[in-house]
């Protein structure tokens, strides 16, 4: 059987790191929504480095990933599955507002 392996002596500097590049891309994020960038950066200035923040910080999460970030995939596909049985759910006990036409069919030729 397979142990599940503690941490290494790293991992608190790769968090950190991790917690650093994902401080910087709010603060990107910030900027964008205020409109601030446009005071210090040109567009395409801009644009550069938020696709270099948004890269340097998914890489970061794959090489310093929380345990939060290996279940979150689950409960978000569990999450998918229940609002798309809801949304079934209530097509299917809805009555419609207009009555269903007859689609006419082809004969066979």
């Amino acid at each position: 059987m397979s142990e599940q392996q503690s941490p290494g002596p790293l991992h608190k500097v790769a968090q950190k790191w991790r917690d650093l590049v994902e401080r910087r891309r709010e603060h990107f994020v910030e900027l964008f929504e205020s409109g601030r960038w446009k005071l210090y950066f040109s567009e395409e200035q801009f644009l550069h480095l938020l696709r270099d923040v948004v890269a340097s910080s998914e890489r970061w999460a794959m090489v310093a990933p929380r345990p939060a970030d290996r279940i979150k995939p689950v409960i978000d596909e569990a999450a998918a599955e229940i609002a798309a049985s809801a949304a079934a759910r209530e097509t299917a006990t809805t009555a419609p507002d207009e009555p269903v036409a007859d689609i006419p069919r082809r004969s066979a030729a």
